[in-house]
């Protein structure tokens, strides 16, 4: 039997070939599920806070909402991907807020998805006006 000189690289080369594209697309799935858990933990914390602020008015809670969701510093993150939805009760005041994610394009392993209305918090209105 002859020695097979150079066999290790041609196997090496073959394996390389099958593994790269695999690790790769793993990466990018572990990528894809940290930035839905960082969106997911902004728009609690979004709704959170809202549901905290004593702010007089809609505009007000929407601004406080939005600038705490983009204060968690999820890639690509901006304020036209943040809606929230301030629901009114009976006697007008702020019921229930919900920050919601629309628009924003996670990648995932094998191309993009495009996130709308999800992910979603919505918590009561726990500041009370005129209550003493």
């Amino acid at each position: 039997m002859k020695p097979r000189r150079g066999s290790t690289m041609i196997e090496l080369a073959l394996l390389l070939a099958v593994l790269t594209p695999v690790a790769a697309g793993g990466l990018r799935f572990a990528w894809s599920f940290y930035l839905i858990d960082s969106l997911q933990d902004a728009v609690a914390q979004a709704a959170a806070q809202a549901a905290h602020s004593p702010a007089a008015t809609s505009e007000a809670l929407q601004k406080a909402a939005t600038e705490k969701a983009l204060a968690a510093g999820v890639p690509w993150l901006d304020a036209s991907h943040v809606r929230v939805e301030i629901e009114p009760g009976p006697s007008g005041e702020p019921r229930w807020i919900a920050v919601s994610i629309h628009g924003y394009d996670l990648p995932t392993p094998f191309s993009s998805t495009r996130l709308e209305g999800k992910p979603r918090a919505r918590f009561p209105y726990l500041v009370r006006t005129g209550a003493r």
